[in-house]
């Protein structure tokens, strides 16, 4: 019996022994699989404490093998003002209630906090809850592209509004410029009203710009390019920006500068932006240069521009000067370093920069100042555009305007006869043809068409065009439209018109617009 026994006890001991050999290699294959999942994954006891964490929880939350011996508690890892909450979610799920993901703000070791989403299950040994295993997974990421959702979708609500509302308020521009032109044009050279009037003109013309940064910033309006003198643009935009400011502004512009191929609201947004930018780094005051020179790019001398012909401005400023990382990022959206700032001025500087298929850079230093350096377009052969214009029109020279807008209209009237036209109007497109068509018939045809874009309800310019021509092949259109983001207004050539006159238009503007379209041979 005793040899019997003795077998009966090696044979138990040696059965044990596969068992716990199994036990450990369940328990390592799961600390192997743990170490390789890229959350926290832990167990802990009923009283809440840890007694097991995997790799990345001791590298994304500090804690050390030592604090756990010395009592580390699950709840500690969780924000206080979710502590209550998380207690109650493990008691129900200790009761096997099931809560399903919970999210908390999750707290490491030297206070950092951040979001996390934990899934949580009972370990239950001889039928009874022993504890709790989870896996507690880091979503900073996915929050922050939540946030940039939401914001995305919020710039595009906020650009279909900016649209109407552009369109809008340019058509009640028309009116307060227009007249503003108008009652300018009648009184004495000599008189002081004319002084009130220029500036009031110059409000206004501020409030048309405004319409213009609201669409470039909602919806990435592109440019309407002309030829623009970038030492008064430059100079103009900045002097604006400096306004009240503690911050002085030194000039050094080339004599012999290029005019830039530039949209000349947008590119005196982005000068007023980073002229703020400058401003805002250095609250006790100080001093920015800005400079133009000409630059001819040759094989990409000029930075990463493409060859050809470019205004190069720079604007340097005393501030602080900022890192190479910050550096990288400044044209982020969203990416600031001040508080109270939304991040996206200089990003819309970036984005108008490149539409213009231009560059910008910055230089900078921890140890002060900053030099952000742009390179625009420049008319070909560096020669100023000399623009072809006529003294004056010829005296049956005929123009007809189409707007839905009866303030439009009435403004578009008196400006064409003060300049010497012979004006017709039309509410639509029906209208215009049925003018076009009794001008033909009495042998006095309309030289001269000028459409808007958009009228509700009807045909809009494009396709009115496109029946005038009809009737007359010869006939030289302008187009007009509130919506300067409109591709039409952006390459009007390509639909057919010959010239762009956006809104609010005003007098001289539109005189020499039409005197250009007049002066040049049709192209049909």
């Amino acid at each position: 019996m005793a040899e019997i026994s003795g077998i009966r006890i090696f044979e138990d001991v040696t059965e044990r022994m596969k068992i716990e050999e199994a036990l450990r290699e369940s328990e390592n294959r799961f600390r192997d699989l743990a170490s390789l999942l890229p959350s926290i994954v832990y167990e802990c006891d009923l009283e809440g404490k840890v007694v097991f964490a995997s790799r990345v929880a001791h590298e994304q939350l500090g804690y050390t093998q030592e604090d756990m011996d010395k009592g580390l508690n699950v709840i500690d890892v969780i924000a206080p003002e979710d502590r209550q909450r998380a207690k109650k979610n493990i008691q129900r799920i200790l009761q096997d209630q099931g809560t399903g993901p919970n999210e908390y703000i999750g707290l490491t070791k030297d206070g950092s906090r951040f979001p996390v989403l934990v899934y949580s299950s009972p370990i239950i040994k001889e039928g009874k809850p022993a504890g709790l295993r989870g896996i507690i997974i880091d979503i900073s990421d996915r929050k922050k592209m939540e946030e940039v959702l939401v914001r995305s979708q919020k710039l595009e609500s906020l650009g279909v509004l900016a649209g109407g509302i552009a369109h809008d308020f340019n058509n009640m521009l028309v009116g307060v410029l227009g007249n503003i032109s108008l009652a300018r044009e009648e009184i004495d050279l000599d008189s002081p009203a004319r002084v009130f009037l220029r500036q009031a003109e110059f409000a206004a013309d501020k409030a048309k710009g405004l319409t213009h940064q609201l669409l470039t910033f909602s919806k990435g309006g592109e440019p309407i390019v002309e030829s623009v003198d970038m030492a008064v643009l430059v100079r103009n935009a900045a002097e604006f920006a400096l306004r009240g400011s503690r911050v002085a502004g030194q000039f050094n512009m080339a004599p012999d500068l290029w005019y830039g191929e530039v949209d000349s609201n947008q590119i005196s947004q982005v000068i007023q932006n980073m002229v703020l930018n400058s401003i805002q780094c250095m609250p006790g005051g100080g001093e920015i240069q800005v400079s133009c020179v000409n630059c001819e790019a040759e094989n990409g001398n000029c930075l990463s521009v493409s060859e050809g012909n470019f205004v190069k401005i720079t604007i340097t400023d005393q501030g602080p000067g900022m890192t190479e990382e910050v550096c990288r990022k400044i044209f982020d959206p969203y990416f600031t370093t001040k508080d109270g700032s939304s991040g996206l001025g200089l990003a819309v500087v970036h984005s108008i920069v490149r539409r213009h298929k231009g560059t910008i850079t910055v230089d900078s230093a921890p140890s002060g100042g900053a030099t952000f350096t742009l390179f625009l377009p420049a008319v070909s052969h560096g020669v100023k555009c000399e623009k072809v214009v006529v003294d004056h029109p010829p005296a049956t020279c005929k123009v007809l305007v189409m707007d839905d807008d009866g303030i439009v209209l009435q403004v578009a009237s008196a400006m064409l006869a003060r300049l010497g036209y012979d004006v017709g109007l039309a509410v639509n497109g029906n209208e215009a043809l049925e003018h076009c068509q009794t001008a033909m018939d009495e042998g006095q045809p309309y030289n001269v068409v000028i459409l808007d874009l958009t009228i509700p309800g009807g045909p809009g310019g494009v396709e009115v065009l496109k029946k005038l021509r009809d009737l007359d092949p010869s006939i030289k259109a302008i187009v007009s439209s509130g919506y300067s983001n409109d591709p039409v207004m952006e390459d009007h050539e390509k639909y057919g018109f010959q010239g762009v006159v956006p809104k609010p238009y005003q007098l001289d503007g539109l005189d020499v617009t039409i005197k250009q379209v007049m002066a040049r041979p049709f192209e049909g």
